[in-house]
């Protein structure tokens, strides 16, 4: 994971697959540390090629605690099959995604 800011908004770019074992990374990074209250994130899956459902989880938590505090989550996705798997979970009704980081950081 590589973290970039644009004014006041952090981008955080993924890359390959995301596994149970970097979702603990992530919920450690995101949930328990709380680095990112109060912020306006990009989540950048541009050059993922698989998501595991215990990352979806803490997707949903990083979204439901940022929107606690004033700050919301954006997803950019290009891959197909990804896109397929937060359509089947209906995690695209609860996260705005996005098909590129440009498009992502306009709309906030």
């Amino acid at each position: 994971m590589k973290i970039d800011s644009h004014s006041d908004i952090r981008v955080l770019k993924f890359q390959g697959a995301i596994l149970r074992k970097d979702s603990e990374i992530m919920d450690q990074d995101f949930i328990q540390s709380n680095i990112f209250t109060g912020k306006k994130i990009i989540l950048d899956f541009t050059k993922v090629h698989h998501i595991c459902s215990s990352a979806l989880g803490v997707l949903v938590t990083l979204k439901r605690k940022l929107r606690s505090q004033e700050g919301d989550v954006r997803i950019v996705i290009t891959d197909e099959d990804i896109r397929q798997v937060f359509e089947i979970t209906m995690l695209d009704k609860v996260f705005k995604i996005y098909e590129s980081v440009e498009t992502a950081s306009e709309n906030y």
